[in-house]
């Protein structure tokens, strides 16, 4: 069998790796280097859509704030108008019970 030389060995030079092991640490810095950097922009493009959807969103919400504003505005008139009419109403009822109440005295005998 032949002997196999350790992956890691401390010479006089220093710390030296071999190269099937240096390679690998190379590779595996490579690649995660590279994923980061995808992970990174990926996060980054995501981050763009979603601050674009919100500032979407804030103008809706803007447009659907003013339009219930209107529509309260507009509820409260219709709700004037018709305590108007209910005053005017109340008003026509009571005219019409003092007529009532003048005819029956009209059309009643007079007592001698």
């Amino acid at each position: 069998m032949s002997e196999q030389r350790p992956m890691i060995e401390n010479s006089d030079r220093g710390i030296t790796l071999n190269k099937t092991l240096a390679w690998t640490i190379v590779s595996s810095l490579a690649l995660l280097v590279f994923w980061g950097g995808t992970t990174l922009a990926n996060l980054q493009s995501a981050t763009t859509m979603l601050t674009a959807a919100l500032g979407e969103s804030k103008v809706a919400m803007v447009a659907v704030e003013q339009r219930v504003r209107s529509l309260e505005n507009t509820q409260t008139r219709v709700d004037a108008q018709f305590d108007g009419m209910r005053e005017t109403l109340q008003e026509i009822k009571e005219q019409n019970r003092a007529i009532e109440q003048l005819v029956r005295q009209y059309l009643q005998p007079s007592k001698p």
